[in-house]
């Protein structure tokens, strides 16, 4: 006989998953994770269809408990509005890019974990998303010493209503996160859940002496970096990249590339390249420097042509209308460019080989004026980011 697991069971298997992995090491932590029931926050989320292009609206049954407690990121809104899910439901065909998810379980874990907070402290999280986050901090710091800014104000309505559904009512902010919320200052700890190209200045001004800043970096769209950073008495901040990879959605007010246009002229100059096409994938251990050292975002798309003549092409556009194109021919990779992009990658995976194919936990931050992004010592200065 086949028992199904009740939503209660879940919650437990995947709060007794994370402990087993060493991520909830704190009690407290523990009970926040067993408490809240993150189905009121996720009432439907979207997977990618299998065989054609486009997502499909999963809610309700089985198939959504079940992923709702997989140790999963899940897309909870397409093209930043809701049209998507209502045009789901009609049972039209669904396409749009990710702008708003709920993280997976393990990494909103090893977050918290690296917050390192204690009883009484205020915390800042910046990108509210389903809510289900500032639950889990709410729960651990009381709801008092939670404020969340979300800039989509559906996204934020929603949070609001589903944070007070659970019985939690942290102060939920629609607005512009880059600017933090001096009205409710100073803060002891600030997260955010959305990628950004460099440490907005009014988080330091909003912060205390000896406060933990943890934000994810993305110079160029990629990489996956989350830094830990430590105020100084200075006004100043200073912290390494965390070992774990952490993709987050960029904020909205970030350029973002749009999917790359095929141009198959460009292939007839196709050169030899040292650069493999896994590196171009955020788990690769060459991506994040890529991102580091790429001033130009990028977006990649992959196919194979109908006609045989190579295997996967990887094709790749920036903000600037660069575009590149590689393939393997007889085991040899080769590149095909139009644009300045496909120098810098090239430029930057040099570099990272010549340092020694270095992991990302042994890169920092000094988030002064201007920010800088250093191998092993602020002394050795790989990227200057520039004042915010």
């Amino acid at each position: 006989m086949t028992i199904n697991p009740t939503i209660a069971d879940l919650r437990a298997t995947l709060t007794d998953q994370l402990t087993h992995q060493g991520l909830l090491t704190d009690s407290r932590w523990r009970e926040a994770f067993a408490a809240i029931p993150r189905e009121a926050f996720v009432p439907f989320y979207f997977q990618p269809c299998q065989g054609r292009p486009g997502w499909r609206l999963v809610e309700r049954g089985q198939e959504w408990w079940e992923g709702v407690y997989a140790d999963e990121a899940l897309v909870t809104q397409l093209n930043g509005d809701d049209t998507a899910a209502e045009a789901a439901r009609r049972g039209e065909t669904v396409e749009g890019t990710p702008t708003s998810s709920s993280s997976a379980p393990s990494l909103m874990a090893t977050m918290v974990a690296a917050l390192d907070v204690r009883d009484g402290q205020r915390i800042l999280e910046i990108g509210t998303g389903t809510g289900y986050h500032a639950a889990l901090l709410a729960h651990r710091l009381g709801a008092d010493n939670v404020t969340t800014v979300e800039v989509d104000s559906v996204l934020a309505e929603r949070a609001r209503q589903a944070l007070t559904a659970t019985g939690y009512r942290p102060r939920v902010i629609c607005a512009d996160g880059t600017h933090g919320v001096a009205a409710r200052t100073p803060f002891d700890r600030v997260i955010a859940t959305v990628a950004l190209p460099r440490v907005p200045t009014e988080w330091l001004e909003q912060t205390r002496s000896d406060a933990l800043i943890l934000i994810p970096l993305s110079c160029a769209g990629h990489g996956g970096l989350m830094t830990l950073l430590f105020r100084d008495a200075t006004g100043g901040a200073s912290g390494r990249f965390l070992a774990r990879y952490g993709g987050f959605m960029p904020i909205r007010s970030t350029a973002q590339a749009t999917a790359p246009k095929i141009r198959p002229h460009i292939l007839d100059a196709a050169r030899p390249t040292d650069v493999p096409p896994e590196a171009l994938n955020d788990r690769h251990p060459a991506a994040f420097y890529l991102s580091l050292r790429c001033p130009t975002p990028y977006r990649i798309i992959q196919f194979t042509p109908d006609d045989g003549s190579t295997g996967v092409q990887t094709w790749g556009q920036g903000t600037d209308g660069s575009t590149f194109a590689l393939s393997r021919i007889n085991g040899t990779i080769k590149a095909a460019a139009d644009g300045r992009l496909w120098n810098e990658i090239e430029t930057a995976y040099t570099e990272w080989q010549t340092h020694g194919r270095p992991e990302r936990q042994r890169f920092g931050v000094s988030a002064g004026r201007p920010q800088r992004i250093w191998l092993d010592s602020p002394d050795h200065v790989i990227v200057e980011l520039g004042a915010t």
